[in-house]
């Protein structure tokens, strides 16, 4: 009987204790579980970091770019020396009509590709040494231009005053030339031909 107890009152002074080690051991797993959780569950500091900055607007790739006209510029000099035309130069049917047929003679000077900004001048210095001034004022409908040119002469020493000979507005078909003459030079005048967009393709030998 005594023995028995004894196991007893063992038995219940060891349970007490453990059963206070395992609730206390279950409140701090509980307390450690709930930690990592919530751990686990809120955001990163970056990512919260990140999701407070402003956002920014990927760059627009389709964004229209500046209009470029591919051009050309011809410098012809006319004469009547009897040298017929370039045969670069034949398939101008302009220069054999009114008032460039007053020459029998033109020769290629310089001939110079660009691209014509709206609305921005080209500058082009001329074998006199006056200066080509070409503006695009427009593109309009259905494959014309209207187009701004004037030809500047600076003063030079002992050779009167300079100034700009009278500008010319144009409406021009695309790769279709247009003329501007009358500038003395070497015994006949300087042709100038400006041509807006692209010409059309040529038969081999410029027919």
């Amino acid at each position: 009987m005594n023995r028995m107890t004894t196991t007893t009152m063992v038995g219940s002074a060891v349970t007490k204790p453990l059963v206070t080690a395992l609730a206390l051991c279950a409140t701090l797993c509980g307390a450690f579980s709930v930690s990592v959780w919530a751990h686990a569950q809120a955001p990163d500091t970056a990512d919260l970091a990140a999701s407070n900055l402003p956002s920014v607007a990927p760059m627009n790739s389709s964004a229209p770019r500046q209009v470029e006209v591919p051009s050309e510029i011809l410098v012809l000099h006319a004469t009547n020396t009897g040298g017929g035309i370039d045969p670069e130069l034949r398939h101008l049917k302009q220069l054999q009509n009114p008032p460039f047929s007053a020459y029998n003679t033109y020769k290629l000077l310089n001939r110079r590709s660009i691209s014509l900004v709206p609305m921005q001048a080209h500058s082009m210095l001329l074998p006199n040494d006056s200066t080509l001034r070409t503006v695009l004022k427009a593109v309009l409908p259905q494959g014309r231009y209207r187009v701004e040119t004037s030809i500047i002469r600076y003063p030079k020493e002992g050779q009167g005053q300079g100034g700009d000979l009278p500008s010319l507005e144009v409406t021009a078909s695309s790769g279709e030339p247009f003329f501007v003459a009358g500038q003395s030079f070497q015994g006949g005048i300087l042709v100038v031909g400006i041509q807006v967009g692209k010409a059309p393709e040529r038969a081999p030998g410029g027919k």
